[in-house]
């Protein structure tokens, strides 16, 4: 990101000419944010801003104990890259941070340090703005000392950073994840000791045990990802890291009357890496340096725009030039109306495992979500750590997965992550259902009385308590 100052609202910038252009305009007074990825073709641009987001959360470590003055930081991730956009931020007395005015409808990472622990990563997923304030789980910080006085100590790993003709790799980022017991993984950045061999790094003072992955990064190079890597406390045997080029996947954007549509945000995503990318005048996206593996795409228009969100699944593999995607228009919703003060619809096109006798007399909680997006995951296993606290106030929480997928993948997650509700599936037509319950993002909270009239709806979960407690007081 190449920083300008704006003079009467107007600049004129110049970069190299390999560089990405990607603006990241705010007005903090009036709470209004965007970023947009500059075409380098383009002579002059209007950039509207539009309603902003503030992001909120806490820092603790190991033992839940909240940590005042840790530093956090927060940078907008485009494809693997992390553009630093925000001032670094201060925990309160009470761990908590804030940091305002940020574009919706973007991934962000969130970096956490502090004297005598390791730092600690967390992706956010694309966010959408449902409320002004968007709260995420706690960050966990670990101390080294506390980690000295385990069985296993700290170890280190060696890996050897090569291109595919052999030559060593400098200048690299890595990142070792740790997935956690609420299915959560989180990524610790480790610096890295250059040896005399070109290529050859150490990485120190890890605690000793098994990792998710670890992740290498170069730019102009596809990420490196390996899974289930072990750290010992003596490995003279390095893993040897080859980075690739990557491949290439494009396609065209068009409307139902095959007319190209410019400056949609796509998205190309995979288990190991993401792209964001906007489309030119032709409709035409292009991502570059990616790993060979399967992806989907996600034609994301925003919020204003007459099309509706599309997701390309499938097999979609590097080398593909003629992806073709048609975005609907989107189906009026002005006729949507609120749920609020109304009774539950039914669960008539709903597949649910549900003894409905168990509802009588409880108020009702309902998710709708879909397993495909991060920030949808996350509010589920949010909702899984209230699970008890629920029980005892006499709410019965109940999800639905919004979009189509396999049985199979939906109870497997359901199962390595322990949710103890019930959990459902739209079966047939999707935007019916999603219009007869007033879906109109994900996730979808609503909250019904104990005559399951619904009283709150399209709430955030960090609002869900306060909702909870004034319907209890009522």
């Amino acid at each position: 990101m190449v920083p300008f100052t704006l003079d009467k609202r107007r600049w004129s910038p110049s970069w190299e000419p390999d560089e990405n252009l990607c603006l990241f305009a705010r007005n903090i007074d009036r709470n209004l944010a965007s970023v947009v990825d500059i075409d380098r073709q383009s002579e002059n641009m209007r950039i509207e801003l539009t309603p902003a987001l503030t992001l909120a959360g806490s820092i603790e470590n190991s033992k839940g104990t909240p940590i005042p003055g840790a530093r956090v930081r927060i940078n907008l991730v485009k494809g693997w890259q992390a553009i630093t956009s925000v001032k670094d931020v201060f925990t309160d007395n009470q761990g908590h941070f804030e940091i305002y005015t940020l574009p919706q409808k973007q991934e962000y990472s969130i970096s956490a340090s502090f004297q005598n622990y390791f730092p600690s990563l967390v992706i956010t997923g694309a966010i959408n703005r449902i409320t002004d304030r968007q709260e995420i789980e706690p960050i966990v910080l670990t101390a080294p000392n506390s980690l000295r006085e385990t069985r296993g100590g700290l170890g280190k790993l060696a890996i050897n950073v090569i291109d595919e003709h052999g030559k060593g790799i400098d200048d690299i980022s890595v990142m070792i994840w740790t997935r956690f017991e609420d299915g959560s993984a989180r990524g610790f950045p480790f610096p890295v000791v250059p040896s005399n061999k070109p290529g050859l790094y150490e990485i120190r003072d890890i605690k000793v045990g098994q990792y998710h992955d670890i992740t290498i990064d170069k730019n102009e190079f596809a990420r490196f990802k390996k899974f289930d890597v072990e750290v010992k406390k003596d490995n003279n045997q390095p893993i040897t890291c080859i980075l690739s080029k990557g491949g290439t996947i494009e396609g065209f954007i068009t409307d139902e009357k095959n007319n190209p549509i410019e400056g949609v945000p796509i998205v190309v995503n995979s288990i190991v890496t993401r792209k964001d990318i906007i489309t030119d005048k032709r409709g035409h996206f292009f991502a570059r340096h990616l790993p060979d593996i399967r992806y989907s795409i996600n034609a994301e228009p925003k919020s204003d725009s007459p099309y509706e969100i599309t997701v390309f699944r499938g097999n979609v593999f590097c080398g593909q030039k003629d992806i073709k995607i048609i975005l609907k228009n989107k189906r009026e919703t002005k006729l949507r109306t609120s749920l609020v003060s109304r009774k539950l619809p039914g669960f008539d096109d709903i597949k649910i495992n549900l003894n409905l006798d168990q509802t009588q007399d409880k108020m009702m909680f309902l998710c709708f979500w879909d397993i495909n997006q991060r920030p949808s995951r996350n509010c589920i296993l949010q909702l899984r750590k209230k699970s008890q606290e629920f029980m005892v106030q006499d709410v019965v929480i109940i999800a639905f997965q919004t979009s189509k997928v396999e049985q199979k993948k939906l109870d497997e997650w359901i199962k390595d992550n322990n949710i103890p509700f019930p959990v459902g599936m739209i079966q047939n037509d999707v935007e019916k259902t999603h219009f007869t319950w007033g879906v109109k993002t994900l996730p979808w909270l609503i909250l019904t009385d104990k005559e399951h009239i619904v009283r709150a709806e399209g709430f955030g979960i960090n609002e869900l308590d306060e909702k909870i407690t004034a319907l209890i007081e009522k």
